[in-house]
């Protein structure tokens, strides 16, 4: 029997690749620096500008979530993040638009240019390192769900497709590295498969803004820490990552990255009203990628306030701007995590910190692999 569908030819004229790596990206980016905005008037111009953009994800990740948890309002998931984004345009652009800065914004473009260079100069829409990891057809089955009916799966008929989903989304498996996805899919109408890469790309020029915030006080000169932060940005463990479709580690470091210079940039003077808010916002939406497992990184940025605290008064805490500040994040981050139903980690990922139990591996590891990557023997 023939195929249903006769086979593209990549020479052909609706082949997606200007639609995935112009209007998905550029959609995205809107989308992100509304909320981004939003977010900064509600902490009252709390957030550095280069920062609007990587925080603005955060709050999609966030209310995202929020919203996929209840099955009947799933597929409005992104006309209210469109909504929340005018509302920010509405609300918040005036202000930025007096001082804005060009240079985080070259970075971006030149990290994305970077990140999207293997994928574009083949010419076609695609992704990469498929034959490597398949796990990109488990984020895609993920994503098309929370789109449609958030977590709710008692619809689907029995099939490969359901028995994926059950198997991590049933199970809890952290959805905060999709939403963005299908967000920025559903409202540009671009199949997710092909919007997949660009959007890996986006998170790497989100990386970038948050180096170039956080170099800020390291390197004055802002065309050398532009350079700083366009190399620091595409190491090539994560380069790595996202050639084999690892959203998680790329959406992980991006926002990491956005917290630690949310955490420096709230000790400043010069801003003085409500940095818990996006210190909250950003917490919550790395742990909503990551699960509960995100504490990890979350609780020592948002500690180390409290740590230069106790060393400036000789190991006494006393109360101050950023003891408080520090505490109210993690506080406010906690209770969106619950909110959001986070769990510890997802069933059945209990087992592999049996000493007993090796998961993927091939064998035990070495004491000595805690200093390095072992390439060779495994994966």
């Amino acid at each position: 029997m023939p195929p249903r569908y006769p086979a593209r030819r990549p020479s052909d004229p609706s082949d997606p690749l200007i639609g995935a790596w112009l209007t998905f990206p550029l959609l995205l980016a809107a989308l992100a620096l509304g909320c981004g905005l939003l977010a900064d008037r509600a902490s009252r111009r709390a957030i550095p500008g280069s920062l609007i953009v990587p925080v603005g994800l955060a709050v999609i990740v966030v209310a995202g979530d929020l919203l996929t948890r209840w099955a009947d309002a799933a597929s409005l998931t992104p006309w209210a993040l469109v909504a929340l984004a005018v509302a920010g345009f509405v609300l918040g652009l005036r202000d930025r638009l007096r001082a804005p800065e060009w240079s985080p914004v070259a970075v971006a473009l030149s990290v994305f240019a970077v990140y999207a260079a293997p994928i574009v100069l083949s010419g076609e829409a695609t992704f990469a390192g498929y034959v490597t990891l398949d796990d990109t057809a488990t984020w895609l089955a993920i994503t098309d769900q929370l789109m449609d009916r958030g977590h709710d799966l008692s619809q689907l008929p029995p099939s490969s497709h359901e028995a994926t989903l059950a198997f991590t989304l049933a199970k809890g498996y952290p959805v905060g590295s999709f939403l963005p996805l299908g967000t920025g899919a559903s409202i540009t109408g671009i199949d997710p498969a092909w919007a997949f890469q660009p959007y890996l790309a986006f998170l790497g020029a989100c990386l970038g803004l948050a180096l170039w915030s956080l170099l800020r006080p390291l390197v004055p000169s802002s065309g050398l820490r532009g350079l700083c932060a366009f190399i620091a940005a595409q190491p090539a463990l994560l380069f790595g990552y996202a050639l084999w479709g690892g959203v998680k580690e790329l959406i992980a470091a991006a926002l990491i990255a956005t917290l630690a210079a949310l955490v420096r940039s709230g000790r400043a003077e010069d801003i003085r009203e409500r940095p818990v808010i996006p210190l909250a916002i950003v917490a919550a939406a790395l742990l909503s990628a990551l699960s509960a497992g995100g504490l990890v990184w979350v609780v020592p940025i948002l500690a180390a306030p409290i740590a230069v605290r106790l060393a400036g008064h000789g190991g006494e805490l006393r109360p101050g701007r950023p003891v408080v500040i520090a505490v109210g994040a993690l506080a406010a981050s906690c209770v969106l995590a619950l909110a959001l139903g986070i769990r510890p980690a997802p069933k059945g990922a209990f087992g592999l910190v049996d000493g007993e139990v090796l998961g993927n591996l091939i064998g035990p590891l070495s004491p000595l692999q805690v200093a390095g990557v072992w390439p060779s023997g495994d994966f």
